[in-house]
């Protein structure tokens, strides 16, 4: 028997020879494969050639992509000498190993012990229901017999092959009014679509197969790649427009595309608005919005969705997000459209003028402008492909089958963004990094300044933004939130809230808090600095709304600190000099002057209240010490006039001076002074 062997022709693997054996042999991408091909439209076991009844067979292993030989994908075919059969994009040569090596990939037929045989290609899985007899009279001329019908029906064209496994519709689906171009819409060609996006993400690729198309000859597809050699299981796949659609502020759109799963697979398609030039704005923000999840059980279904383009939107770019858990799921996306119409939820004139879609708001009233909502993203539990999602950045609200309501406040202070729908545990926001100068409200009352990375529970508002553009954010059934400084920006997650409002219109917050300012520096400048700073201090807590305000009242209390650090450094320096010189009169000046400047600014406003009571009680202990000194010497005295009484024969004069003397003080044994 001759020996044969497969031989690449394509690519960087040109010229590499195996030899077939009575072994079978594996071709794929997987390191186990008996070929390797280092094609990524290869599957990881691809398709195999074993020796059967002394012939060998090419059998495909349900590859993505397929295995095809004459430009006919095939299942299983007997290989004759000189067969050419394509794996992915690698073409390989079965020819006998005493044949020269093929030159240039033109691999003519071969004389050898199958050459008579090269009469046509039979799909062994239309023989295998029949069984088989080795060496059998009956085989070869059944094999005759199927050759030569098959020739008659294929000489007739009405051969169905593998047309009678597709769909009946053989042209692609042509959806009127489509931006898209062709090879973007209906896949029947590379081209289009970035179909890896993500750099950790598995690719999508083209399945050229009318049983897997919606219509047409290919489709989309996404399959899951297990762990293997170190490198991690790959199970999403994300896909972008390779050229975005221009779109103007306002205009609907439409978008239409065919989804098939299969196994546990789901899918996602989104519209991505982008908003302004990235060279003059610094850089570009995405609004996304799109379908639910989409479980559509082996069967196409349509999936259509409609929005309006957010103000300041100038392109318009598809998503296909794949997410595919195992090697065995799949799924497919077909007859793709993105149309410049359609019955869209207005996103404009809500509340004077609010823009959202999906990821982001931006709110004007009454010309007072929200700082920008960058995103709003679910908080998601356990469900996996959300937490991929999530855990890229990527996650939307319409990605939960979350719906969003704007719903404008009274007076226009604002407007009240609540949702419906989704296994959320919460929403979380994303504002822009300047707006981390937080203060939040809890049950006291009372707003605090926390760190833009915060948690905490019981919170009623939350006041955020820049000295132009402040909001209160109001969540309601918030059991906590925290916030995290990003690069991209601040998120603030509202854990168990079901809505939040947003004010923006702080008309007698305002006034409030400017006369208190103005009060707080007519006090300043009159001397009262403990009420100048009582009013700062409840502006701060109650009433921080208006920036201009604030930094008023702020400016204030700097100023008369900063007089009382000078008042404090004067008096220490005194206090030093009095216990050096030793005398009654400093001591009393001293503590004279610290009542006073406590009684001025208020003892819990003492900026350096540890060193001032320390010094006051110094001078407490000099006075006591020079009262002790004063009384011994005063008793010395009497104690001498009493001696004197007793003298001259007047007893009870001396008694009554010796007895004030019991009574004067002693001498602290501690104090040192004897």
């Amino acid at each position: 028997m001759n020996r044969y062997v497969l031989e690449v022709l394509d690519g960087d693997q040109a010229g590499t020879v195996v030899e077939l054996g009575a072994e079978r042999l594996v071709l794929g991408r997987r390191p186990d494969a008996g070929l390797v091909l280092r094609d990524e439209k290869c599957s990881g076991h691809h398709a195999e050639v074993v020796l059967e009844d002394g012939r060998h067979v090419l059998r495909d292993l349900g590859s993505t992509n397929g295995t095809t030989l004459d430009s006919r994908r095939v299942t299983e075919v007997v290989l004759s000498a000189g067969d050419v059969f394509s794996v992915g994009r690698v073409r390989i040569v079965f020819r006998s190993a005493e044949a020269p090596a093929s030159a240039g990939g033109d691999a003519g037929a071969e004389d050898g012990e199958l050459a008579g045989m090269a009469l046509g290609r039979v799909d062994m899985d239309r023989l295998r229901s029949s069984g088989r007899r080795r060496g059998s009279l009956l085989w070869t001329v059944l094999f005759v017999l199927v050759v030569a019908v098959g020739g008659w029906y294929a000489w007739q064209g009405n051969f169905a092959g593998e047309q009678a496994q597709g769909p009946p519709r053989l042209r692609p689906m042509s959806i009127p009014g489509n931006r898209l171009s062709t090879a973007a819409a209906d896949f029947e060609a590379d081209g289009g679509w970035n179909l890896q996006g993500l750099d950790f993400a598995a690719p999508f690729d083209l399945a050229t197969s009318r049983a897997r198309a919606h219509s047409g000859t290919s489709a989309l597809v996404a399959a899951g790649f297990p762990a293997e050699d170190g490198v991690e299981a790959r199970n999403f796949a994300f896909a972008t427009l390779a050229e975005p659609i221009p779109v103007s502020s306002g205009q609907p759109i439409e978008v239409v595309a065919h989804v098939r799963t299969v196994g546990n697979g789901r899918a996602l398609v989104r519209v991505a608005f982008e908003m302004g030039d990235a060279e003059a704005d610094g850089g570009i923000a995405r609004l996304r919005t799109g379908s639910a999840p989409i479980v559509s059980q082996e069967a196409y279904q349509e999936v259509r969705f409609a929005v309006r383009a957010p103000r300041g939107a100038v392109r318009a770019s598809l998503e296909l997000f794949a997410y595919v858990p195992t090697q065995d799921d799949e799924v497919y996306v077909d007859d793709v459209a993105l149309l410049a119409s359609g019955d869209a939820v207005a996103v404009e004139g809500v509340a004077g003028g609010a823009s959202l879609n999906g990821a982001g708001a931006s709110v004007r009233l009454d010309e007072v402008e929200l700082p920008t909502i960058l995103g709003v993203q679910p908080m998601v539990g356990d469900d996996p492909m959300l937490g991929i999602l999530a855990k890229h950045g990527l996650l939307v609200p319409s990605d939960a089958g979350l719906s969003l309501q704007f719903e404008a406040l009274p007076e226009g202070e604002g407007f009240r963004l609540s949702w419906t729908g989704g296994p959320v545990r919460g929403l979380a926001v994303e504002l822009p990094p300047e707006s981390a100068d937080c203060r939040v409200r809890g049950e006291s009352g009372s707003f605090l300044a926390v760190d833009p990375d915060f948690e905490s529970a019981g919170v009623r508002q939350i006041l955020c933004g820049t000295d132009a553009n402040r909001a209160v954010l109001v969540p309601s059934g918030a059991s906590s939130v925290r916030g995290e400084l990003r690069s991209s920006g601040w998120v603030l997650e509202l854990s168990g809230a079901t809505s939040f409002d947003v004010e923006v219109a702080f008309t007698e917050e305002t006034v409030q808090a400017r006369d208190r300012a103005r009060q707080a520096r007519y006090a300043a400048e009159e001397g009262r600095a403990a009420e100048a700073l009582s009013l700062v201090d409840g502006l701060v807590r109650e009433l921080p709304h208006d920036a201009g305000a604030l930094r008023d009242a702020l400016a204030v209390k700097a100023e008369v600190l900063a007089a009382q650090e000078r008042e404090v450094e004067k008096l220490l320096r005194d206090a030093a000099e009095a216990e050096f010189f030793d005398a009654r009169v400093g001591y009393q000046r001293i503590a004279s002057e610290v009542q006073a400047l406590t009684a001025r600014y208020g003892a819990d406003n003492l900026i350096r209240r540890d060193e001032i009571e320390a010094a006051a009680a110094r001078m407490e202990a000099g006075i006591a010490v020079l009262d002790v000194r004063e009384g011994r010497e005063r008793a010395e005295m009497l104690t001498v006039l009493a001696d004197a009484f007793e003298q001259v024969g007047n007893g009870e004069l001396a008694k009554f001076v010796r007895n004030y003397v019991e009574r004067l003080p002693k001498p602290d044994p501690e104090s040192g002074d004897r």
